[in-house]
């Protein structure tokens, strides 16, 4: 027997706490009614509820969370041997490490650029043995054929032009050592056993050795298919050969001319006549439809590996604890009928419990945590790829709570990742995924956060009057409702005042002008401001002093201690 989730034993501590809890209901219970009345009286007046029915709803329920906390564990028994055959080719990536490798021509250098696009292809490889050959002026195996890439990576991270120090490019020593590696690989498998074997060479096609169209030959003959893949631009670029203090040197020749290197496809073209040939260019690269070019290989079995598979068991008792709960929640404690009675959301819990259950041995829920533990942490960028980890194991989204609740976290993740669009489209795609009336006034209260920090105010109070519209008493919806309507009713109003242009003073808005200055020479900044708004309300053209006027209203305010209104 064997446990598919044991780092969740420690759940089962919450049985004890909750019948700790159940006792300290019940004696809650029987405190309050002492205190309230005569307990011989009380005992009359509540002689529909029976305490031997409360007790046994009691043992049910946490009976129904024993085994919910079992199912949560996962217990697995019950072994079958499997077998699974691993199949695929064998291929060698013959990479070029020679010194016109290092030119700049292909970004960070046609070298490393090449490294990572390898990397690339290895991750999209599934099943296939792969090999590393680096050629220059010679040639060595760096690792033999493996299933094991992330060995190859490590190899490939340490390939430079300083492992061969022969210079120059030999295509017939790279093709050579990568036919006696295939032969190697075939004398250690089974006997009479034939491999179905690749060759992709990666290099900006310079070639310094002739004689290789005889060993190109040899391997066609050995049922060798080689790919090739082009590195570099064709206009040329310089060799650099070192830096320092921000200086660059180039190659150069013995007349002191700068050595300039380009791609040359003549020499890959030809090897890659039964194959195909690919480029990795300064904006683009297709080596990895070398991915689908082997697929169309005939695959050899490397292997079978026989392993034991547990069978999983946690459906059990997870639909025991199920219907514990349903029959905790119809059993009642009454001894008549209880018709009439409001309706109780008791099942609640439990319904929450079996939504998480039901996904808990699954990728989706833990892809869930995994967001949750990356986002308490403050990775908020993790903690949107977990979350959509989560998302992506739907086959079909629809309403249900835990599309819901993966969206809406998500949407949390993106905006205290301080991404307020992205944040509210997901907030959106929650409200779309919910099924209940709170998981919609969620979405819709937090899409309305998300849309102000995104600079929509509109919309943003359209989300907030969408969750007053399902909950009327939510006080946070309101507040932030009544804020953004009048965010939006002074940016109306300041849009307004900016396109109309102030009105002409009349000859009485001057005079009183002249008063107030008179007054503000006094320092009698209150009288100012009472004289200027009082002729506002008989002279319209007063407003065109509208700064006069805010401005003493300022002063005023100042000399009385009154602090400015916040906005």
């Amino acid at each position: 027997m064997d446990w598919l989730h044991p780092e969740y034993f420690w759940a089962f501590a919450l049985i004890p706490l909750a019948v700790a809890l159940f006792f300290w209901a019940a004696r809650r219970r029987a405190v309050l009614l002492r205190r309230f009345g005569d307990a011989a009286v009380m005992r009359r007046l509540a002689g529909e509820v029976s305490q031997r029915r409360r007790r046994w709803k009691a043992a049910v329920a946490v009976l129904a969370l024993g085994f919910i906390t079992l199912g949560l564990v996962g217990p697995r028994f019950g072994t079958q041997i499997r077998e699974v055959k691993r199949e695929g080719v064998d291929l060698i990536i013959a990479l070029d490490v020679s010194l016109s490798m290092q030119a700049e021509d292909v970004a960070p250098s046609r070298l490393d650029r090449s490294k990572n696009e390898i990397k690339k292809l290895l991750d999209g490889l599934r099943g296939d043995r792969v090999g590393l050959v680096l050629f220059a002026g010679d040639a060595f195996l760096q690792c033999p054929l493996t299933t094991d890439y992330s060995a190859v990576k490590l190899f490939l991270d340490v390939a430079n032009p300083a492992l061969i120090p022969t210079p120059g490019t030999d295509f017939g020593a790279a093709l050579r050592l990568s036919m006696q590696a295939f032969e190697r690989s075939e004398e250690s498998g089974s006997e009479g056993e034939t491999r179905t074997r690749a060759l992709v060479f990666i290099s900006d096609g310079e070639n310094h050795i002739d004689g290789v169209n005889a060993l190109v030959d040899d391997a066609r003959a050995a049922g060798i298919v080689m790919f090739a893949a082009g590195v570099g631009e064709t206009e040329g670029a310089p060799i650099p050969v070192g830096r320092s203090r921000g200086q660059t040197t180039y190659k150069k020749d013995r007349q002191g001319r700068i050595v300039s290197t380009r791609l040359e496809e003549d020499m890959l073209q030809r090897l890659s006549e039964e194959g195909a040939y690919f480029r990795i260019a300064r904006t683009a690269s297709s080596l990895n439809k070398l991915i689908s070019s082997l697929d169309r290989l005939e695959k050899s079995e490397f292997a079978t590996e026989e392993f034991e598979e547990y069978d999983e068991k946690y459906q059990w008792p997870l639909a025991i604890g199920v219907l514990l709960l349903l029959f905790e929640f119809v059993f009642s404690d009454r001894v008549k009928s209880s018709e009439g009675r409001a309706p109780s959301n008791d099942l609640l819990p439990g319904l929450v419990v079996l939504a998480l259950l039901a996904t808990g041995c699954s990728n989706v829920t833990q892809s869930g945590r995994k967001g949750n533990a990356e986002y308490a942490d403050d990775r908020f960028d993790e903690a949107v790829i977990a979350y959509q980890r989560g998302l992506d194991e739907f086959d079909e989204l629809e309403p249900g709570s835990v599309p819901s609740d993966l969206y809406n976290n998500q949407g949390a993740a993106y905006y205290r990742g301080e991404n307020p669009e992205a944040s509210q489209n997901a907030f959106i795609n929650s409200i779309a995924m919910a099924e209940g009336r709170d998981q919609q006034i969620r979405g819709s209260y937090n899409a309305g956060n998300a849309a102000f920090a995104n600079d929509a105010k509109s919309v943003s109070a359209d989300f907030f009057r969408q969750a007053l519209l399902l909950d009327p008493q939510n006080a946070d919806a309101k507040f932030n409702y009544e804020f953004v309507k009048r965010q939006l009713k002074r940016e109306q109003q300041n849009q307004q005042g900016e396109n109309e242009p102030p009105p002409k003073p009349s000859d009485y808005a001057k005079q009183l002008k002249a008063r107030a200055d008179a007054l503000v020479a006094e320092q009698r900044y209150r009288d100012a401001h009472e004289i200027m708004t009082d002729g506002l309300k008989t002279d319209p053209t007063v407003k065109a002093y509208q700064t006069f006027i805010d401005r003493t209203a300022s002063v005023a305010d100042i000399e009385t201690g009154k602090a400015p209104e916040s906005l």
